[in-house]
């Protein structure tokens, strides 16, 4: 990611989604013109998943 917000005005910028944004089958977009994205307090949050060195115990 280049660290630059996205605009609404003809941007063409990567969206970064939440893994929560997609749970169920309903992704939590907003929809305006020339514009697809996360809604405004979720747009600059980004969420890193890692595979975990140790095993994990239930």
């Amino acid at each position: 990611t280049t660290g630059k917000r996205g605009g609404v005005h003809n941007s063409l910028t990567r969206l970064l989604l939440k893994p929560t944004h997609l749970i169920g089958g309903y992704a939590q977009l907003s929809w305006a013109f020339n514009y697809l994205g996360p809604t405004g307090n979720q747009r600059d949050e980004v969420t890193v998943i890692r595979r975990r060195s140790q095993e994990v115990e239930y």
